[in-house]
């Protein structure tokens, strides 16, 4: 089979393409199917068509289930080569599997990283051949600035600019000819600038953070301007354009990334030690006409360094434009252009095909910190109009370019919009362009959709009406120690704000007097209070969004500070003659006692009503987005129940298994566990909220697991039970199948067509149950039935908390895009009553279900539930 292999894949590269009705997808399965095969020149051959495909085409969604066979292979193509064509060819699809994987979770991407990282550093280490070192040099730096860590960006940072400062003295780069090593320093300082970049360019760090690393390494690069070779000198030139770039950043902009007004003071800016000098050198070889060097370098040497002039001397950014299709894009500022030549490098002529079909490059040059990017796209359905200002409409229309681009320059005063050093207390778009889109308030939720839901809340309120909803505060497990925080989902559901101590008030009263008459053209006003910005706070608890941010991110008509939210409701208690609110579980802190005084005294006047129940109503019925995230949510943890099968054998505890659940979760992209877990091993699922988890899991025995995690806020809730040894026992395999059947009778019911509620499907639940107990052996009355061995209820609702709904009644009829749960069980207890070779028994199966018209949708259908298919996954460790 390799030999036929081979011969086909030989021929598919030479023939023509319309006499062979191979497709660009067969051919790279093939090639990674032969990266295995003994002979080198057969693998340097797959190589080559993998590098081709993975440029030319976006791939990402067609490599995802292979992506650690893929990088097995290149690891082993990288360190054990067979020549140095295979190990470039091998480093460069590397860096290519890379670029394609848009699609993969942080955590995924974070892992792939890190296990191809000591394959790179160690051949940039020890290989002799400089081809082999510059390859993966570059690989190194784009995939560290694609995939890693912040603490791998600066670890790897530090690698490189220890090869810069040193000149490889510790890389093995004694036999290598004076050309060699400047081409390898060359790669060097654009390795270097692309990990800097990454490093400060979304100005999250602290200026001093900053300061220090400048302070390090313009010495370094000062001296590297006076090298012989002219591409050392013009990367180190750009390097110091970009970190000079980025010290404007953050000394020109405020806390909240704005530029500073002439009123206000900017921070004080500290001078470079050697600036005069630095400037002078930089002049000099902006106009250097020494005719020791050759015509054609003195050209592009004067060109460049003009550029990189006045970057450091006035702060003019270049801008290097493309167009791609009916797109003009600008790519403004050294660090854009610089990241943008890293991808152009690895691309090839398919970079305009992935700036167009792949969603990282579309994040880094669209919504990334630092530098803006300006699209002029008439299919962009208006989100990009007016965009650009006057002046650079007529400048992007003077010279546009098809395939080479131009450089031009505009100053900072020019009206191209950019965001700088913003911070925030939760993701964003701008400072998570890896996990959001632009117009999302939260991951995958629009601020349209936000917008609905509290438009649709106030449509339900009586005209004299306002909203009052807070967030919940923070928790305490025992003096200063917090538990994680979550929040108040209500809360979250209109707003999508993520901090503690904070409040929404939707008001349709036009004519407080506390605050300006309301402008909003939605027919409300919505008021935030949230925890302002400020440096000491965020030195200890991280980020706040701020009352700015409570604005422009959350949609606030106004903002204000949580501590004058108390003045606030002085006004409103005797102002309004409906007040919806809820008494808070957790009085926010920075409210005063004051407003909780109020509160609890308003709540007992006949005006204040529940909000709960009218938010709820809204909650009641999921939208495609919030289908989507449970979808997401619920495979989630479909894999992680995989994984913890696999995982399962006698002697390991049930502390371990919930550990291994919760890792695979939260590597997949889950923020935490929705809830406890119940890990019950053997009569311990006799107990429905069993939680202690700490006993063995003993041979011969089943495991009840119960848990699930949550994703983008959104709970998923499954229930599954096996063998611990990996095979049931006719006994256990006898009262399983039992329940399963129970189970999959019931989700038949989940439709909107069955006009049933919740408390239907239940009684459904007791006859099928009884029936099948009956059919192996139980004679069971209906007391026995439904207060000893299945005590608890089918199903409930499910969405942003476990127990979704909480407000609402279960005997509703079920509609279209409700989700709820359904999860039967048995528990046999050790009582004479019951046949003996069930008892000690525990199994419940618990799937998660969207109501449809006709048919349900089972959001947890990866998660094995099939006896054939447990055992399975049981015993493929």
């Amino acid at each position: 089979m390799a030999i036929s292999k081979r011969s086909n894949n030989k021929k598919t590269d030479n023939d023509d393409e319309s006499s062979q009705p191979v497709t660009w997808f067969e051919k790279m399965n093939q090639a990674l199917d032969n990266l295995s095969e003994n002979r080198t020149s057969t693998r340097e051959e797959n190589l080559e068509t993998i590098v081709n495909l993975f440029s030319c085409h976006h791939v990402s969604s067609h490599i995802e289930n292979r992506l650690e066979e893929i990088l097995g292979l290149l690891k082993k193509s990288t360190s054990k080569h067979g020549s140095v064509k295979e190990a470039c060819l091998a480093a460069k699809a590397t860096a290519l599997t890379f670029v394609n994987l848009d699609d993969i979770s942080e955590g995924d991407g974070d892992d792939l990283y890190r296990r191809i990282l000591p394959t790179l550093r160690n051949s940039i280490k020890d290989s002799e051949e400089v081809e082999i070192k510059m390859n993966c040099l570059q690989t190194l730096a784009l995939i560290t600035y694609t995939s890693a860590s912040e603490i791998d960006i600066r670890l790897v940072r530090d690698y490189v600019f220890d090869f810069i400062e040193t000149d490889g003295a510790d890389f093995n780069v004694d036999g290598l000819s004076t050309n060699e090593k400047d081409s390898l320093m060359t790669e060097a300082l654009k390795s270097y600038g692309i990990l800097f970049s990454a490093s400060f360019s979304e100005g999250l760090v602290d200026f001093n953070v900053l300061w220090d690393e400048v302070e390090k390494v313009m010495p370094v690069h000062e001296m590297l301007l006076e090298s012989s070779d002219k591409d050392i000198r013009i990367a180190a030139g750009e390097n110091i354009a970009l970190i000079f770039e980025i010290v404007h950043i953050f000394t020109s902009t405020d806390e909240n990334g704005e530029e500073y007004s002439e009123d206000e003071d900017e921070i004080e800016k500290p001078e470079y030690d050697n600036m005069y000098e630095l400037v002078r050198t930089l002049k000099d070889l902006s106009v250097e006409s020494s005719k020791r060097r050759a015509k054609s370098d003195r050209a592009e040497q004067k060109s460049v360094f003009r550029d990189i002039v006045k970057s450091v001397e006035e702060n003019i950014k270049p801008v290097e434009e493309l167009k791609i299709g009916g797109k003009i894009i600008l790519f403004r500022g050294w660090g854009k252009i610089l990241i943008l030549n890293a991808f152009r490098r690895v691309l090839g002529q398919g970079l305009q095909h992935h700036l167009k079909t792949n969603m990282m490059l579309k994040q880094i040059f669209h919504y990334s910190i630092g530098y803006s990017r300006q699209v002029i796209d008439s299919d962009d359905s208006g989100e990009d109009e007016e965009i650009l200002s006057n002046v650079d409409r007529r400048h992007a229309l003077k010279s546009r370019l098809i395939v080479n681009s131009t450089r031009s320059y505009v100053t900072s005063n020019v009206n191209i919009p950019a965001t700088h050093k913003r911070s925030f207390g939760q993701p964003t778009f701008i400072t998570h362009s890896n996990l959001m889109k632009k117009g999302e308030v939260t991951p995958g939720f629009t601020a349209i959709e936000y917008e609905k839901r509290r438009s649709n809340l106030m449509s339900t309120l009586p005209e004299d009406s306002v909203v009052v909803c807070l967030g919940y505060g923070t928790r305490y497990m025992t003096n200063n120690i917090f538990y994680p925080f979550h929040q108040n989902t209500d809360f979250w559901y209109l707003c999508g704000f993520n901090e503690p101590d904070s409040a929404l008030i939707l008001d349709i009263h036009l004519h407080l007097q506390y605050i300006e008459k309301d402008k909003s053209k939605r027919g409300y006003k919505q008021t935030m209070f949230v925890p302002p910005k400020n440096a000491h706070a965020e030195l200890w608890d991280g980020p706040r969004t701020g009352i700015q941010g409570a604005k422009e991110i959350f949609g606030a008509d106004e903002a204000y500070e949580s501590t004058k939210f108390t003045a606030y409701l002085k006004h409103i208690i005797g102002s309004y003659k409906n007040i919806f609110m809820d008494s808070p579980e957790k009085m926010p802190t920075l409210l005063s006692d004051e407003s909780a005084k109020l509160i609890q005294t308003g709540l007992k006047i006949q005006s204040i009503l529940p909000l709960s129940k009218k938010v709820q109503e809204l909650r009641m019925i999921k939208s495609p987005s919030e289908i989507e995230a449970m979808k997401k949510s619920g495979l989630i943890s479909a894999k992680a129940f995989v994984e913890a099968m696999k995982w399962t054998k006698p002697g390991l505890t049930e502390a371990q298994l919930w550990a291994k659940f919760d890792y695979e979760t939260r590597m997949r992209g889950s923020s935490m566990l929705a809830y406890v877990p119940v890990i019950a091993g053997g009569p311990n699922a006799l107990s429905l909220h069993y939680v202690r988890n700490d006993m063995e899991l003993k041979d011969n025995d089943l495991v009840l697991v119960d848990c699930g995690g949550e994703y983008n806020g959104y709970a998923s809730d499954i229930t599954r039970t096996w063998p611990v040894n990996g095979r049931f026992s006719d006994a256990q395999k006898e009262l399983y199948q039992a329940v399963l059947n129970v189970n999959k009778k019931c989700i038949k019911l989940c439709t909107e067509s069955s006009n049933l509620s919740l408390h239907g499907i239940h009684s459904e639940s007791v006859r099928f149950m009884k029936e099948e107990l009956e059919e192996i052996g139980f004679n069971v009355t209906g007391w026995d039935l439904e207060r000893v061995l299945y005590p608890h209820h089918v199903g409930h609702y499910l969405g942003l908390d476990v127990h979704d709904l909480h407000g609402l009644d279960r005997s509703r009829k079920l509609k279209q895009n409700m989700v709820i749960t359904i999860e039967p069980g048995i528990y046999v207890p050790y009582d004479d009553k019951f046949p003996s070779k069930y008892q000690g028994i525990g199994i419940r199966i618990e799937d998660n279900v969207v109501i449809g018209k006709e048919e349900p949708y089972v959001l947890t259908s990866n998660t094995p539930k099939e006896v054939v298919d447990i055992e399975f996954c049981c015993n493929n460790h």
